[in-house]
């Protein structure tokens, strides 16, 4: 149950901020009469036709600062510093006295029969 909630959560909070324009849009269209009257800076000038737009840009404007101010900081410069060893030593003297011995750093001593193999690996059978 909490799993579930927790989805519809996120799901909710990843919707809503790119509809926070859309959002605010239609909040101003529903109450356009009241912002019209009540809070519009032009109500006493009719002859402008605000109809509380300028309440609206108001509100844009203090919606793009929110989102300027919460955006992640953009990195102006990316540096890259990469380090190349190219030096190969290889030294036989050490590998010699153990190639003459027959004593091997690897060696395989499992042995598998191509039986084994086969009864395992299969290839594709056609039909």
């Amino acid at each position: 149950m909490k799993v579930k909630f927790m989805v519809l959560l996120l799901i909710v909070v990843v919707v809503m901020q790119p509809l926070g324009r859309l959002w605010l849009f239609v909040s101003f269209k529903i109450n356009q009469g009241y912002i019209a009257k009540e809070l519009c800076e032009n109500r006493n000038r009719p002859e402008l036709e605000c109809n509380g737009q300028c309440v609206f840009m108001k509100k844009i404007k203090q919606l793009d600062k929110q989102e300027h101010e919460h955006a992640p900081v953009q990195v102006k410069q990316l540096v890259e510093i990469v380090y190349v060893g190219n030096q190969f030593y290889w030294d036989p003297s050490i590998f010699l006295p153990l190639l003459k011995t027959g004593k091997y750093l690897i060696t395989n001593s499992i042995h598998i029969s191509s039986k084994q193999l086969l009864a395992v690996f299969k290839p594709p059978q056609a039909e």
